[in-house]
């Protein structure tokens, strides 16, 4: 008897066994469509104004080796190229790039780098038209440098489809070029004024690192000193206000006593009688004689006694003859 996992895997074959009749057919549906194309045959791409131009690195991102230096080429081009015919139904992507291929050390050795690549997801984008454009890769050869060798440049393509397997090919441009020479002595002077730059640079940043520090020396300072200044101006205050307030006290001080002295003299001159004894004659004959006293008439309420009325008589001297 068959049990579920034989059926699970009886099913399961079969969905395997369709799926890759499936995939083989479209596989070989999008072969066809391709070839009927001649996708693999196109001359569709042509290149312009290609300028190479080389520079002599030392960075090891640069191929350099132990600090030996390495040629890097550059290429600046125009591109007309048509991809059009690339894209079908199965078709996901197209990876386009830019190769050139030159002789290596062997007679039957080549070489190739890649100087551009771009990624393709629509057809209305595989019509490519650049002016003026540069290479993304600065590349290098396995040797020292190129040796002002011939290179041919190759449009080379890869199509990414939904199923099946990656295809590749390839459209000549039918252009060449001959990779630029190095000026040593350019690049001996570049570097010594890379060198010169970087040490002008190390100096004005040294400079620029002293100034900052003598400016914060010099508010560290001005800071202290303000506060030293605040402090002093705090104590002198305080003296002057405590100086201000024993003035204060002196001269309230001092007012009183003179108040006091005043007094005591009034009081002294008050208590102390005037004789006559004490008046020449002269003093007593130039004294005005007293005016008469209206009588005030009495009243049953007040008599007052013959004693209180007649004041006391001192005796006045003779005057001698």
């Amino acid at each position: 008897m068959f049990n579920l996992v034989n059926r699970f895997q009886g099913v399961a074959n079969k969905l395997m066994t369709v799926a890759l009749v499936v995939s083989g057919f479209i596989i070989a549906i999008t072969y066809l469509q391709l070839y009927k194309e001649d996708v693999w045959n196109l001359h569709t791409a042509s290149m312009n104004h290609i300028e190479p131009s080389a520079n002599v690195r030392v960075s090891r991102l640069f191929g350099a080796i132990e600090g030996k230096p390495k040629e890097n080429s550059k290429l600046t081009f125009d591109l007309d190229a048509d991809l059009t015919s690339l894209f079908k139904w199965n078709t996901k992507q197209v990876f386009v790039y830019l190769t050139a291929e030159y002789d290596g050390k062997g007679p039957e050795a080549s070489n190739r780098v890649t100087y551009w690549d771009k990624i393709i997801t629509s057809k209305n984008d595989a019509y490519l038209r650049l002016r003026k454009a540069r290479g993304k890769y600065s590349v290098w050869d396995v040797e020292k440098s190129f040796r002002n060798r011939e290179a041919k440049l190759r449009l080379e393509w890869n199509i990414q489809p939904w199923i099946g397997p990656l295809m590749y090919g390839e459209i000549d441009t039918g252009s060449t070029f001959t990779f630029a020479k190095t000026d040593k002595n350019k690049n001996k002077n570049k570097n010594k004024n890379k060198n010169k730059n970087d040490k002008t640079k190390s100096k004005t940043e040294s400079t620029e690192d002293l100034k900052m520090k003598i400016k914060k020396k010099i508010e560290v300072e001005v800071e202290q000193d303000s506060e030293k200044l605040e402090r002093i101006i705090s104590k002198v205050s305080e003296k002057l206000d405590k100086n201000m307030n024993s003035d204060n006290i002196n001269t309230e001080n001092h007012h009183t006593e003179n108040n006091d002295a005043s007094t005591n003299v009034a009081e002294s001159v008050s208590s102390q009688p005037v004789s006559m004894e004490q008046v020449s004659p002269n003093e007593a004959e130039s004294v005005p004689d007293p005016e008469p006293i209206d009588e005030v008439p009495e009243s049953p309420e007040s008599n007052p006694s013959e004693s209180e009325l007649v004041p006391d008589a001192t005796p006045i001297p003779e005057q001698d003859a």
